[in-house]
């Protein structure tokens, strides 16, 4: 593995992640034991190669579309030291790219440093479906395998690295490899925004709840099989659930970038930008959920249980704890964050806004006038008990539940709990 970053090299050749994801450290520190892996700043290596692997990260520039630096960058390198090869080599793009990318920008570069060489060099597209938190157990147990290739010996040699995995092998053309990306994640952004939408409708309605009627939906045949007797519920069900927005690395910028290809193109995918709107709208209308029960927010004690995008990561990229505090300090409140997982480094943006960062939530709740939860970790759980019925009549704070960590039957005769898509008096003897 190459990097230019010496530090993160050097954090890797001890054995350690750069960062949090369960199951990679055990893993780095077993193919280092056996010599398969290691790790360098420079690009000797790349002549030795067979498969050359670009895995550069391909950021949203300020107009939506991706920020292609990283890669121009990594394929000069690369160029460079292909000139060097002497047997047949292949180049992969792992990098998320909008489609068109790899053949209009990647090729070309290729191909020039394949002009001094004696043996041909191959490309192919090859995108990653990795989940944060589940990266390690989605690469060994991949659903698909999506080869985008230049050519058929391309595809034949990029076909054989895979050669150990149990899983349906995709070979087509390099731009419908990109498309193929895009349009997985775009579903995925288009299914938690739809529930986020059917969510704020179950909240206008009294003894409704987002959550049973989601359940429901699931069980329709086609979300959930039945084999042998059991039901088996469709994975993609997991994003048929009303939180406080999705976010991350790739959710949002994707989005962002088949808008703005789209709209390069001439069209008006009138869609995905709901589904943006709806997104982003979402981590306001948490806010206004306080605000609606307990009153104006000046003034008031606000502990935010939760920073990274999701659970089991410690990724903070466009989380959306960061909007709602953002919201919640615009608004006059005083905010209190944390999370398990997150540093205090990591939110110095928070900081300077005027956030305070605490190791100790359990504290900071019994003092907080109003907690939001945006994180479903279950070092939060405690705030279940807190609301309890062994709890009723002590002084507590207003509860925004962000992620539906709490099961309404724990704190459905609690007036301080609110919860996305939980209708108004909502209970259940």
């Amino acid at each position: 593995g190459v990097d230019i970053s010496e530090e993160r090299v050097g954090v890797i050749r001890q054995g350690k992640s750069p960062f949090y994801e369960p199951g990679l450290e055990r893993a780095l520190a077993e193919v280092f034991k056996s010599g398969q892996f290691q790790v360098a700043t420079r690009l000797e290596s790349v002549a030795e190669a067979d498969v050359i692997m670009i895995c550069v990260g391909t950021p949203a520039a300020r107009d939506g579309a991706i920020e292609l630096t990283m890669l121009r960058e990594a394929l000069n390198h690369i160029a460079d030291a292909l000139q060097n090869g002497d047997h047949y080599q292949i180049v992969v793009v792992r990098s998320t790219v909008v489609p068109g990318t790899t053949e209009s920008l990647v090729w070309p570069v290729i191909e020039r440093a394949g002009k001094f060489r004696t043996h041909p060099v191959g490309l192919a597209v090859n995108p990653e479906f990795l989940r944060e938190g589940r990266a390690l157990k989605d690469f060994l147990n991949p659903d698909r395998i999506v080869i985008g290739e230049l050519n058929s010996r391309s595809g034949e040699t990029l076909s054989k690295v895979y050669e150990a995995f149990d899983a349906p092998l995709i070979r087509t053309t390099p731009a419908a490899a990109e498309m193929i990306k895009y349009t997985s994640n775009a579903l995925l952004a288009t299914l938690i925004s739809f529930s986020n939408e059917i969510a704020r409708i179950c909240e206008s309605l009294p003894g409704v709840d987002v959550e049973e009627i989601l359940e429901a939906l699931h069980l329709d045949r086609r979300l959930t099989l039945r084999a042998n007797g059991r039901r088996i519920s469709a994975g993609i069900n997991h994003y048929l659930k009303a939180g406080c927005s999705y976010g991350g690395s790739c959710l949002p910028k994707d989005l962002e970038a088949l808008i703005a290809l789209a709209r390069e193109r001439g069209l008006e995918p009138q869609l995905l930008a709901a589904v943006r709107s709806v997104n982003q709208s979402q981590r306001i209308h948490l806010v206004n959920l306080a605000e609606r029960s307990i009153g104006e927010l000046k003034g008031k004690r606000v502990l935010i249980l939760g920073l990274s995008f999701k659970e089991g990561t410690d990724d903070v990229r466009d989380s959306p704890a960061f909007s709602v505090v953002a919201e919640l300090l615009r608004r006059g409140a005083s905010v209190v964050v944390a999370d398990p997982l997150v540093k205090k480094e990591q939110v110095a943006e928070l900081l300077e806004l005027g956030a305070q960062f605490t190791h100790d939530p359990v504290s900071a709740f019994k003092g907080a006038d109003v907690c939001f939860i945006t994180t479903s970790a279950a070092e939060f759980k405690f705030v279940g008990a807190a609301l309890g019925p062994a709890a009723l009549g002590a002084k507590q704070p207003i509860v925004v539940d962000g992620r539906r960590v709490l099961p309404p039957s724990a704190v459905s005769r609690n007036h301080n709990y609110i919860a996305i898509g939980l209708g108004s008096a909502f209970h259940r003897d």
